[in-house]
């Protein structure tokens, strides 16, 4: 039985791609990074579908690096250069892994300030997603505790939730890889017998690891899906959404059908 000083669920929510857009920013970022290559060496993108362009040498690159989609930029700069003047796809990301300068038009000074214009335009403030702010704010009157589940830097998501007035909602912020034993061991820590929801745009990364630790999964799909995720077919989250603000009647049905 469930302690009567206890929450009725614990809510666990994604932060980029869900609570904001960050595809956007990047999307911006990577056409930005993929004229000023043009402009310097003077050569053009024959094809129409310049971001998938750019995404495709990106999600390669991440898939070589430790670090994923949080590799250094430089890599997609020596990269996309090689491609534009002459490699194709599959060199070109070998060469600017492994460092081969010799095939790449750019100086060491012309990536290094590509790199620092990049970061500089990877850090604008992105938008909220569709409903947040009001779901939030409904999620709050219900008194939830809600906490922000990352894979990325710790500092730079509470930044953004500050920045984007988000503190009063989301206190909670917790960089960890999400995984099924992380779910249990959170569950544990708000309540054993607490029910758990997550939300999260990844059916990879979010949903798939929460609905396996016993969760109600929400599916909020984003613009970005990275070539590793998987499809709807892979894994059924319980409910999808088209904007934040359903998410609180949802948790309502859900949380009166248990009790």
């Amino acid at each position: 039985m469930r302690n009567s000083n206890s929450p009725a669920a614990v809510v666990f929510i994604d932060a980029d791609n869900t609570l904001w857009d960050t595809d956007g920013v990047y999307a911006n970022a990577q056409l930005a990074l993929l004229n000023e290559l043009e402009d310097r060496l003077a050569v053009q993108f024959p094809e129409s579908d310049r971001l998938t362009f750019v995404r495709d040498i990106d999600q390669e690159l991440a898939a070589r690096h430790h670090e994923g989609l949080r590799y250094p930029p430089r890599f997609l700069i020596k990269a996309l250069a090689l491609a534009l003047t002459g490699s194709d796809k599959t060199s070109a990301i070998r060469l600017a892994w492994s460092g081969g300068s010799e095939a790449n038009r750019l100086t060491s000074e012309d990536v290094h300030e590509a790199e620092v214009r990049m970061i500089d335009n990877l850090r604008r403030i992105p938008t909220l997603r569709p409903g947040v702010l009001s779901g939030l704010s409904q999620l709050a009157t219900q008194g939830l505790p809600l906490l922000v589940l990352t894979e990325g830097t710790l500092e730079r998501v509470k930044n953004l939730v500050r920045k984007l007035d988000l503190e009063n909602y989301l206190p909670r912020v917790m960089e960890a890889r999400k995984n099924q034993r992380l779910y249990e061991r959170l569950l544990k820590v708000f309540h054993p017998s607490n029910k758990g929801f997550m939300i999260g745009d990844q059916l990879e990364r979010d949903i798939r690891p929460a609905k396996t630790a016993g969760l109600s999964t929400i599916f909020f799909p984003s613009n970005f899906r990275p070539k590793w995720d998987i499809d709807e077919k892979g894994v059924l989250p319980d409910r999808q959404i088209a904007t934040f603000t359903e998410v609180p009647a949802i948790i309502d049905v859900v949380l009166k059908q248990v009790h």
